[in-house]
């Protein structure tokens, strides 16, 4: 049994590094306590709670397992410490008990004798736990109970890791969501100028193939020579870890206006092992590529109309004031009128200013599938 267990708990860990051995490490668990069926599941709250490995019963989803477990086995654990075992026999008085309705509802079929239940984990948004279930050949034996409390705290300690981990690709993800929300191209570069995250302006740009690569070997730039200076520049930048940071002008292949390259350090105060670690972020402007401008929060924003709206839209776009009126196919006065009221919601005094204005806020923002094609007049 020494040897199973010895199995168990490696399986255990092997899945705390890999979530897809979970179904292996619960296998093994049931195999040196006894247990014929077992669920484990993990989840922010008791409604949302999902399997992390079955054994022995159907492949239940989500709601399933909110909707029939809820009240047949987490609900036990709530007035118990984390750690400790929890046992839940039928009533006799049932034909086959909360237990087995729940059971037969995963898709299990057979009376149970027994099932022991355990919270592995009980922190803030977050909720882990473990049932086994036997459904023949009488209840838990002392010696697989003993196993199972043996086993308990590096399960704890493995669905610790899993939230930890699950956390750290939540916010890598939300940060990565935030990263394509910067107008400006951006990418997250090493020491070496290899990239590391690169937003969607910036591959926009880099796909014009106009001077400006993002390769797995580094960004590089349309010579030999500019890709010297752009990877001497991310490389002294990302050396000295402090300070602004470092601006150049990029040439492109084409005769039209240099990107603006911006260079700046990132993780600042990290201590080890981040310290061998330097990185920087690129900035790339291209004032040739305009945006989707979040037309909403330029409403928002300023308490603009919706005519009042586009107008501005198409100001911040590049137009005159007279071309956005053709556009728009209103009369100058109009356009004039509608300016002024802008101007006064906007607290601005000149077209340069107002642009300026919209720049620095929702102009800055690019909205959830912004194509980066046009700045295209608001509805309505």
């Amino acid at each position: 049994m020494q040897r199973g267990f010895l199995g168990a708990v490696e399986a255990v860990y092997d899945a705390a590094a890999s979530p897809a051995g979970w179904s292996r490490a619960l296998v093994k668990i049931a195999a040196v306590t006894g247990a014929k069926a077992g669920i484990l599941l993990f989840g922010s709250t008791i409604d949302d709670l999902a399997p992390l490995a079955t054994f022995g019963l159907g492949q239940p989803t989500a709601p399933q397992v909110a909707g029939t477990l809820a009240a047949a086995f987490i609900a036990p654990l709530d007035a118990s410490e984390v750690g400790a075992l929890v046992s839940a026999k039928p009533r006799p008085a049932s034909a086959n008990g909360a237990g087995n309705h729940a059971l037969e509802a995963l898709g299990a079929s057979g009376r149970v004798a027994e099932s022991v239940g355990v919270s592995l984990l009980r922190e803030e948004g977050a909720i882990a736990a473990l049932w086994l279930f036997r459904r023949s050949g009488g209840p838990f034996d002392d010696a697989g109970l003993e196993t199972l409390q043996a086993v308990v705290p590096h399960l704890s300690r493995t669905m610790a890791v899993h939230l930890r981990v699950e956390r750290a690709e939540r916010r890598a993800a939300e940060a990565a969501d935030a990263f394509d929300r910067v107008a400006l191209g951006a990418v997250l570069v090493d020491a070496q100028a290899k990239p590391i995250l690169a937003n969607r302006a910036a591959k926009r740009i880099a796909a014009q193939q106009d001077g400006f690569v993002i390769a797995d070997d580094g960004l590089r730039g349309a010579t030999p020579a500019d890709t010297r200076i752009l990877q001497a520049a991310i490389a002294e930048v990302a050396r000295r870890g402090s300070g602004t940071g470092l601006g150049l002008r990029l040439p492109r292949v084409s005769s039209s206006r240099p990107y603006e390259v911006m260079a700046v350090p990132i993780g600042r105060g990290l201590r080890w092992p981040a310290r061998r670690h330097r990185a920087a972020v690129v900035f790339i402007s291209d004032s040739g590529i305009p945006h989707v401008s979040p037309t909403q929060l330029v409403h928002d924003l300023y308490a603009l109309t919706a005519a009042e709206t586009r107008l501005a839209i198409l100001l911040l776009g590049g137009q005159s004031l007279p071309e956005a009126a053709v556009t728009l196919r209103i009369a100058r006065n109009t356009a004039h009128t509608q300016l002024a009221s802008i101007f006064r919601k906007t607290e601005t005094s000149s077209q340069a200013e107002l642009v300026r204005v919209l720049l620095r806020g929702p102009g800055a923002v690019r909205i959830p599938g912004d194509s980066s094609d046009s700045y295209p007049p608001v509805e309505g």
